[in-house]
């Protein structure tokens, strides 16, 4: 593991020197009188205190925001239905929840040439989002596509915003999210992610990795909003069940001098975050 510390995949920046775990033992830890150990604990929950450095007021945006939960995911496994419950707004050509999937058990299959389906999932009027997604044409193989509202695009991790990704459609007056099937094969989508903020330009290509299994790590979805998963070299690989955590709180932005990546600034932008596991 190369990071201090991962959140669904994504690299947390971490400064340098400012970040602490403390193990929470669930239940009582008690000695007989000859000393014996009598144990009635039923857990550890892990819980983790950071500052997460950024050198950008948009990178702290998406940050605190990722932190908060704000954005639905839709995994496709049984239904239609988002993370937050949300279903979809409009669709033409009957999309279903199929067998063909990036993961789990099912993705969501449009129909070739009219298929799509529509989520009003986004602030209506506002200005910023990205639409992360796996998507499958035919009998090709699953790409993951990332589209900010800057323009910024990605294809499997890889910056490229001429890539063409006009089945995908945003309208910032509703917040309506459209994805349309390919004009002329059938399409399937998988572990769609939509976030009401742009994301930072190191987070796809975290995220592709993770979602790829890069490196032989088992390939794993983007995790349901606001239940982050969460590795990294301060968790214990003896206990890899220490998987899920939540955000316990959020504080203001502070800026400080201080290490970044192994370079020192002289002003950089740090929110202060407390992880607990769920």
């Amino acid at each position: 593991m190369s990071q201090l510390l991962r959140v669904s995949g994504i690299a947390v920046p971490v400064l340098q020197g400012d970040a602490s775990h403390r193990p929470v033992a669930i239940g009582e830890v008690e000695r007989a009188e000859d000393g014996t150990k009598l144990v009635s604990r039923r857990t550890i929950k892990e819980s983790f205190k950071i500052k997460v450095a950024h050198q950008s007021p948009t990178d702290g945006i998406a940050w605190k925001k990722l932190f908060m939960g704000e954005g639905q995911t839709w995994d496709f496994n049984v239904s239609l239905y988002g993370s937050q419950g949300l279903g979809p707004s409009a669709s033409a050509g009957t999309p279903v929840v199929n067998a063909t999937a990036k993961f789990g058990a099912g993705g969501c299959q449009l129909t070739a040439t009219t298929g799509s389906i529509s989520y009003a999932a986004l602030p209506a009027g506002g200005a910023k989002w990205t639409v992360m997604l796996w998507r499958k044409v035919a009998a090709g193989g699953f790409d993951h596509y990332v589209v900010t509202s800057a323009g910024h695009k990605w294809i499997n991790g890889a910056r490229n915003d001429g890539v063409f990704t006009g089945w995908l459609t945003v309208t910032t007056a509703t917040g309506t999210v459209k994805l349309d099937a390919d004009g002329a094969s059938t399409t399937n989508l998988d572990d769609l992610v939509i976030f009401p903020f742009d994301v930072p330009d190191a987070w796809p290509l975290n995220i592709f990795d993770y979602g790829n299994g890069t490196g032989g790590a088992t390939p794993t979805p983007f995790s349901r909003l606001a239940k982050l998963d969460i590795d990294g070299d301060l968790v214990d690989p003896n206990t890899p069940s220490v998987a899920k955590t939540v955000c316990a709180g959020v504080g203001d932005v502070e800026v400080v001098s201080g290490t970044l990546n192994g370079v020192y600034h002289q002003a950089i932008r740090v929110l202060d975050v407390e992880l607990e596991e769920g």
